[in-house]
């Protein structure tokens, strides 16, 4: 049995990287090891979870625990931790938003994510043994920095898919979006990187110039310190003209969310920065084709499962919704190969053999240090 610290800025419900960590923990669990969750900010999660002060006195003085640290905003506390055990130490980095896309909208979001990104450097530094990315995208930056390769892998997040593909769709929502309309979706919570306002403008050229009969639904939390950014957006709406016809919504549950994926004609992506972006794969796996603008690591997690392009034209997204839509066997042909990917790729089977095979190799290598 290994005692195993899994270590992260906020642990929160719905949280792509609270996500990944809770499976990561229910997995160490169910093979046996001694796990203990800690956070700098905790939602309301069913899982204990403890201040990350209370992380060293967990992993005692053992030099073979196991500290797995999750960085993706800062944590100074996260990044003190790293530097003082003397255990087993991996980074699980799932990128930083960069600063630039919160300047003048919230100065403490902008200096989050600017500590943040300063932090990464901390963590090479720090020499770990192990370095998790969630894409190629995130593992280029590390290797970037000085990571040797050899502790660098490549490791999709866990996700809760399987879960939303057993959950019947909320039948209200279905019923609503069921009126005949085009209905083009985005998921993903109201943040100025993922490129909200290109999408509004691309879907007003699709419902002023090819379908009249359409709504733009964008489904994700908004953030309270983000106001001004969420106004922007509302008054985007008004000046393409298109008011009644977009629709911000969260997604309180499974049925809720699960039921605007099954109401989706076309998801649709003009998000600027992506370290993996989930949504991608629960589309895929729903069977929603994919249409938007590459970058980052969308490229990578979507693959060849749907259209993607390098130039952000509202008019060139527009059209491929368009062809997406008159061409059913194109349309099927996408949505065959995004099931592919998905299950080639992103089950949660797949993720977890390349998750333990990266975690033997470390635990080997440390075996063989010792041994030596």
């Amino acid at each position: 049995m290994t005692t195993i610290a899994i270590v992260a800025p906020a642990l929160a419900p719905g949280d792509a990287v609270g996500n990944d960590l809770l499976h990561m923990a229910q997995l160490f669990r169910g093979r046996g090891h001694a796990v203990g969750l800690f956070a700098t900010h905790v939602g309301a999660v069913t899982a204990p979870c403890h201040p990350i002060a209370r992380a060293r006195a967990f992993l005692g003085s053992n030099p073979s625990a196991v500290l797995l640290y999750h960085h993706s905003i800062e944590c100074a506390a996260g990044i003190d931790l790293i530097q003082q055990v003397r255990c087993r130490r991996v980074v699980r980095y799932h990128n930083v938003t960069p600063a630039h896309f919160y300047d003048g909208m919230n100065e403490a979001c902008a200096a989050d994510c600017r500590q943040g990104r300063e932090q990464v450097a901390a963590l090479v530094q720090a020499q770990c043994d192990l370095y998790l990315s969630d894409s190629t995208y995130n593992q280029d930056e590390l290797l970037a920095l000085g990571v040797p390769p050899e502790r660098c892998a490549v490791v999709p997040p866990f996700h809760l898919v399987e879960r939303l593909e057993s959950t019947a769709p909320d039948p209200a929502v279905v019923d609503a979006c069921a009126d005949g309309k085009t209905n083009l979706l985005f998921v993903g919570r109201l943040a100025p990187n993922k490129g909200h306002a290109a999408l509004i403008d691309a879907f007003a050229v699709y419902h002023h110039h090819y379908d009249r009969r359409s709504r733009l639904l964008l489904v994700g939390k908004e953030d309270d310190r983000l106001e001004s950014y969420a106004a922007s957006l509302r008054e985007r709406v008004r000046h393409n003209s298109v008011e009644g016809s977009v629709t911000f919504t969260a997604a309180p549950t499974d049925a809720v969310l699960k039921a605007y994926y099954a109401s989706a004609d076309v998801f649709v992506i003009a998000s600027e920065h992506e370290g993996f972006c989930v949504p991608l794969v629960e589309a895929m796996a729903l069977g929603v084709v994919v249409a938007g603008y590459g970058g980052t690591a969308i490229s990578e997690t979507l693959g060849s499962a749907g259209v993607l392009w390098d130039d952000r034209s509202a008019w060139l997204l527009a059209e491929s919704v368009a062809c997406l839509q008159r061409e059913p066997s194109v349309y099927a042909e996408l949505q065959e190969r995004g099931r592919d990917h998905y299950r080639e790729h992103f089950t949660n089977e797949r993720i977890e053999e390349r998750f333990l095979a990266a975690l033997r190799g470390l635990f080997q290598s440390r075996d063989r240090k010792g041994a030596a």
